[in-house]
């Protein structure tokens, strides 16, 4: 029975469905997949009748997915990276790349994706790879020829160089904070006031991660009272559902600054928590790093800085 049901439908469907769900919202989805936010609808709203389940909790512009919905996304996560190994093992291989660089995903997709564009704008004849993983194995391995690790400076088998120090404050669209705290300048909003609104949070991928509890907790808040309404499995999640216009996050000052700059977000408090840590560049101790990896290092260092467009 299954297997006749899923002759009907397409593969399509649920790469739609885990882009969807991966970024909890239609819009980001419908970006990323070069469709129209429409399209995006129209697909869900079709497996959901094939599957005779609900996939996601609608609550005006928020989402969420029900326990079903999570189930599926789990698997077709799976599937895919299943799919997409195997068609690895078929295809003619890739030439190597001339830069192999490993980060998160985090500073992936806020920073380095874009700063890499920059690079290799300006560069036509090389070419680079990004390993994007929240695996400490994956960021250190001997594969890599550059990684960014979310450190406080030092590693055994890589020489760390600071990139982007880690500051940390609430932010939020500046539509949301004109319908909660209209005539407010955000910079001014109290830690209650800002724990009395809609909250969401990011998992924690290691011990070492700050969140939400931690900042109010910093403000003499105790963490039982800070409740998000979702807790987001990704950092750019959370960050999409802000750009939104539904709620507060736990920003970085440094990974948010296109969109701070651009007021697509704002600082919801003049109390920024800095944590010590922080994302660093490194290059292997062990071996010499090629000349191609050793300028795409001095290029990053730069964009950080501000010496250099990003891209």
């Amino acid at each position: 029975m299954h297997r006749r049901l899923l002759d009907r439908m397409s593969l399509d469907a649920f790469r739609v469905f885990e882009a969807a769900a991966r970024h909890m919202n239609f819009s980001a989805a419908a970006r990323e997949l070069l469709v129209t936010q429409a399209a995006v609808s129209r697909r869900i709203q079709k497996l959901e009748t094939d599957l005779q389940a609900d996939l996601f909790i609608r609550e005006g512009r928020r989402l969420e997915l029900t326990p079903k919905g999570e189930t599926l996304y789990r698997r077709t996560q799976a599937a895919l990276d299943f799919l997409s190994e195997g068609l690895g093992e078929i295809l003619p291989r890739e030439a190597p790349a001339s830069v192999v660089i490993a980060a998160s995903g985090s500073i992936s997709h806020l920073w380095l994706s874009r700063t890499l564009r920059g690079y290799v704008l300006a560069r036509p004849d090389e070419d680079v790879r990004l390993v994007t993983s929240d695996k400490g194995s994956d960021l250190s391995a001997d594969t890599n020829d550059l990684t960014v690790l979310y450190s406080l400076g030092a590693h055994p088998d890589w020489a760390l160089t600071p990139l982007l120090q880690e500051r940390l404050i609430p932010v939020a669209a500046p539509d949301y904070l004109s319908r909660l705290a209209p005539g407010r300048a955000p910079e001014d909003l109290g830690a209650n006031e800002i724990a009395a609104m809609t909250l969401f949070d990011y998992a924690r991928v290691n011990a070492y991660w700050r969140s939400l509890r931690d900042w109010f907790q910093w403000q003499g808040i105790a963490p039982n009272r800070v409740r998000p309404r979702v807790v987001f499995p990704t950092y750019p999640m959370a960050v999409d559902a802000a750009l939104s216009g539904e709620g507060v996050m736990l920003g970085s000052q440094e990974l948010l600054s296109d969109h701070l700059r651009a007021g697509r977000l704002v600082e919801l408090s003049r109390q920024v928590l800095v944590t010590g840590y922080g994302y660093y560049l490194g290059l292997p101790r062990h071996r010499a790093p090629t000349p191609q990896a050793l300028t795409l290092y001095h290029w990053l260092l730069a964009a950080a800085s501000g010496e250099v467009r990003p891209g």
